[in-house]
């Protein structure tokens, strides 16, 4: 139950606001909607774009991607603006579940954020008026997401 917890918490971070090396300080480039969709695809990614009803307020594209072992969701918003304080409310949200002993690990940048609970691993890519969001469990959750941003030039 506590590991599940621990997955939930994670996992809300990313809902709320939406390796190694790559939280360094480098920054991140963006990501076009048709590119996330097309080499995800390729890779054998199921890829499914939400319809305006379903998308966030402020968000104008977004997509899901399921693959054998990574979750990946995209978000272009309509502004840089609302990006940038989607992801800094998320980095907040993080840091706080970090204190709270929810999440093990965290690294911080001003475009990346990657968290290690128990069983998962998660990281927020931010550029421009984009945000990306993978996720990975198991013992390979951080090789796997990180094969998973690869893709995407990330």
């Amino acid at each position: 139950m506590k590991t599940v917890k621990k997955l939930v918490s994670v996992v809300l971070i990313g809902a709320m606001a939406l390796s190694m090396a790559a939280c360094g300080g480098k920054g991140a480039k963006k990501v076009a909607p048709a590119d996330f969709k097309s080499k995800l695809e390729a890779e054998g990614y199921t890829v499914v774009e939400a319809d305006e009803a379903s998308r966030e307020e402020g968000v104008k594209t977004q997509f899901s991607a399921i693959g054998t072992s990574v979750m990946i969701s995209y978000s272009e918003y309509e502004n840089k603006d609302d990006a940038k304080e989607f992801f800094d409310m998320t980095k907040d949200s993080a840091k706080k579940a970090k204190d709270d002993g929810e999440i093990d690990k965290l690294s911080t940048s001003s475009s990346r954020i990657c968290a290690t609970s128990e069983d998962s691993y998660i990281e927020f890519v931010y550029a421009d008026d984009m945000i990306i969001m993978a996720m990975g469990g198991g013992e390979n959750g951080k090789s796997d997401v990180a094969d998973a941003l690869k893709i995407l030039g990330l």
